[in-house]
This record gives structure tokens, sequence and C-alpha cells, in this order.
């Protein structure tokens, strides 16, 4: 399957506050159901590259892996959303395949190379953008055309503990750019719009670009 997308996120050191989750969920008590299962993905890593990314992503109880290759299709641009959210946004194609979870398979694709264990708590707002309507929440498990994934992500790498806010818009790559800045206005709208802590254009980076500033690649 080959997806197009365009994405900002931030990232943070050390466990996410506990206020955190509370902030996303904007006091909706809708936390449960947005949570994820715990899952580890493993990134493939390109030593002085920033614009492919190769990841082996768990499908917890589906019997089966997701194989994902990414490429940059454009550089990271300044994006402000609203006064004080600073952020990078570039885009990005995906191809994926689904494999069987066999590890004799998982260890032939890991040899020879370096890989990174990330293990992820993930809460998952989904929006699903019409035309030019406003995005629309839709359920976690839906599937629309044309949407934006918005997660807050608890992550743990190489035993060290980080968070992110990420967004993801996807559809036509002609209207992904316009997906990514509606549902960033929209999430960061009306309770979220007092945001929990600095988001600014220095910690707004994509996963290959984090991996190289933390210091695991």
């Amino acid at each position: 399957m080959l997806l197009h997308s365009a994405e900002m996120r931030w990232f943070f050191v050390g466990p996410a506050p506990e206020w955190v989750p509370e902030w996303f969920d904007a006091g909706e008590g809708r936390l449960p159901e947005r949570l994820e299962k715990l899952r580890t993905d493993s990134y493939l890593v390109f030593f002085g590259s920033s614009g492919v990314g190769v990841k082996l992503r768990e499908a917890p109880g589906k019997g089966h892996l997701n194989f994902e290759i990414k490429a940059l299709r454009s550089a990271p641009r300044t994006v402000e959303p609203r006064p004080g959210i600073l952020g990078k946004a570039d885009a990005w194609v995906k191809w994926s395949v689904e494999l069987p979870v066999a590890e004799d398979l998982r260890q032939t694709m890991r040899e020879g190379s370096r890989w990174i264990d990330v293990e992820k708590k993930r809460w998952l707002l989904k929006y699903e953008l019409k035309a030019d309507a406003a995005p629309k929440e839709v359920l976690k498990e839906a599937r629309p055309d044309e949407g934006c994934n918005v997660e807050l992500t608890e992550l743990v790498v190489v035993g060290g503990h980080w968070w992110t806010i990420g967004f993801e818009a996807f559809g036509l790559p002609e209207r992904v750019d316009r997906h990514l800045l509606a549902s960033l206005e929209t999430f960061f709208s009306g309770s979220r719009a007092k945001i929990p802590c600095p988001l600014l254009e220095a910690n707004s980076l994509s996963y290959p670009n984090w991996f190289a500033n933390i210091g695991v690649v």
C-alpha cells in the first residue's frame, strides 16, 4: 500500500507528566478508548541520512508485522499553526506490506544491519477530512481515505524515556499539506489552546532526525 503524508511532531525528554494525557483528552473522558495496545517498533539505521525511514511495526493481536519504507518527499519547513506554536512540517511517501509474525524472518531481516527498538504507549485521535469541510473526529479504528492521525506517545529507547506529540495527515499528495494545517488548527483549539509545554521549532523533528539528535545513530 502506498500512502502520501504531511507530518509534524515534537519530542520531549522524560516520561510524559500525568497531566499531559488529560490535556490531550480535552476533558472528554475518552483516554481508555484512545489508548492503543503497547507495541515495540524497530527502525533500521541509515547513518548520515534523514530522508529515509524503514520500520518493522508490531500489530499486537493481529498476527502480522507491518514492514514500512518511507522516503522524504519535501524538505522540512517552518509552520506556525497558531501564535506560540512553531514546528517543522515535511512530506513523505510510505510503502507498507504485511508480513507474518515469524521470529526467524525478523532475525533474518536484522542480520548485518543496525536496528533501534522503540517501545510505544500511544493514544490516538483520528480526524477524517472531506473536501473543504472541517476535520471531523472518527473512531481510531476507522480507515478514512483522507484524514489525520494525532498521537500522544510515550517512548522508551535504549533505556531512556521520551514522549512525543505527532500529526500525520494523509490523502492525495496535493491535499495533505492542507489537511495537516486544518488538523493542527482544529486540535489546538478550545481547551487544548493552552498548550502544556513549549512547542518550538528546536524540538520539532522527524524520527530519523530525532534518533540522530539523541545520539543513538
